[in-house]
């Protein structure tokens, strides 16, 4: 689970967390401005909230967090779709990457308290950052997988 707190409580239960995703979401998908995060949102999401997805999930999500961060420099939703699909080919054989413990401090209650796009924007980068970090073990199946050097 993410650990966020909600309300002074920890989010035991996917609600608290999912209603603000949603919430989040919905800004995305109703703003272009705020949408240029949207991809690395349900990453983020997606990563920290792996119990709820198929086991393979974890590692299509993790490639296409290093390849947003580490290809494209300002993400436009569509834009990763696109230029994503020759790495994500067959899912099926992706394997399953566990979750670490520790997900990352940030989490959506972070990104849903922000009011103005740019603020939004770098919430979501700095979520997106601490995602990654936590996940570092996993950090070489997807320089392999992306061919990158980093």
């Amino acid at each position: 689970m993410c650990k966020a707190r909600i309300e002074g409580n920890y989010a035991a239960a996917e609600d608290g967390c999912q209603k603000l995703f949603e919430r989040v979401l919905a800004l995305e998908y109703s703003d272009a401005v705020y949408g240029g995060a949207h991809l690395l949102t349900v990453d983020c999401y997606a990563l920290q909230h792996s119990e709820i997805h198929r086991p393979n999930s974890n590692a299509f999500h993790l490639l296409r967090l290093g390849w947003t961060l580490n290809r494209v420099r300002v993400p436009k939703l569509g834009q990763t779709d696109n230029d994503f699909k020759r790495y994500a080919v067959d899912l099926r054989s992706f394997p399953y990457l566990e979750a670490p413990k520790n997900r990352g401090k940030i989490t959506v209650v972070d990104v849903a308290e922000t009011v103005e796009p740019k603020d939004h924007m770098k919430a979501v980068c700095v979520w997106a950052g601490a995602v990654w970090r936590a996940y570092g073990a996993h950090h070489p199946w997807v320089r392999k997988k992306l061919d990158l050097d980093f």
